[in-house]
């Protein structure tokens, strides 16, 4: 069978045109059917729930697809419930902090052993002479012995020039005696309130002497020791000028945190130096 030229043109134009419309419709299918997988892909990825921290990150290549949108939930739900609050993740800083802290080392207190026998001995014969020094000069020099007053059965010599304060006497002591090297405040404390008396709106001191001193020498001997704390509890023994048996005395030492010093100790008659 024979076609027409023109009816053969025409059967040709028509197969191109539903050629063209065929490939048309099936692009324009295809990449509808991709965008919209796409669209899907990315809302899944928006929508995702986090995992919680004690969840195997592993566990999704076992899980099965009929329990993965259940898992999903679950996972949702978790991580909902499990998120810390404010206030907790506070303490818990805190707590940090408080773990990292480091505690101040104690400052070690002074020992027995820190001080030797003949560095406790040099320091009684330093503050003997000390004392001793100062009574002299203060008596001889600093009061009018010549006139005493009695008091309470004790002669008592007017301080020169007068002084008329406790604030007065404290200065005078200062800056004519060395005390305070070997002595702690307290033991000056007494021995001021022992030496001197407030007569009529003036001190006095005591007239008198402060005994026979002790010989410190190879004769000299620390029986006992103990300490507590910044104190040093001492038993010394040894021979006053002139005495033919040895005396035994307590002592109390004090560490200022640089120094030793004369805490307790009565060589001189003066007993309430060593209470």
């Amino acid at each position: 069978m024979s076609f027409n030229p023109k009816k053969k043109i025409i059967i040709i134009s028509l197969s191109i045109i539903l050629v063209l419309i065929f490939a048309f419709v099936y692009v324009n299918f295809f990449k509808s059917q991709k965008t919209s997988s796409t669209n899907k892909a990315t809302s899944t990825k928006l929508v995702k729930p986090k995992v919680s921290p004690k969840a195997n990150p592993n566990s999704a290549s076992t899980t099965s697809p009929a329990n993965s949108s259940k898992n999903t939930e679950n996972a949702a739900a978790e991580t909902s419930t499990s998120k810390p609050n404010e206030s907790t993740v506070s303490s818990r800083k805190i707590s940090s902090n408080i773990k990292q802290q480091v505690s101040p080392k104690p400052i070690p207190k002074p020992s027995a052993s820190i001080i030797s026998d003949n560095d406790i001995k040099a320091l009684l014969y330093n503050g003997d002479i000390a004392v001793r020094n100062f009574y002299t000069s203060a008596y001889l020099k600093n009061s009018n012995h010549n006139s005493p007053t009695v008091l309470d059965n004790k002669y008592y010599s007017e301080m020169i020039p007068s002084i008329t304060s406790y604030s007065m006497l404290q200065n005078f002591m200062r800056k004519n005696y060395n005390l305070n090297s070997y002595y702690t405040q307290t033991f000056i404390r007494k021995f001021m309130d022992e030496t001197f008396r407030y007569i009529n709106g003036k001190y006095y001191i005591l007239v008198g002497n402060y005994g026979l001193m002790l010989q410190y020498d190879n004769t000299f001997k620390v029986i006992s020791r103990s300490s507590n704390g910044n104190l040093l509890y001492l038993k010394i023994s040894g021979y006053a000028d002139g005495d033919t048996t040895p005396s035994t005395m307590n002592v109390v030492l004090y560490h200022s945190g640089t120094n030793w010093l004369i805490y307790k100790f009565n060589d001189w008659g003066i007993q309430a130096l060593a209470n």
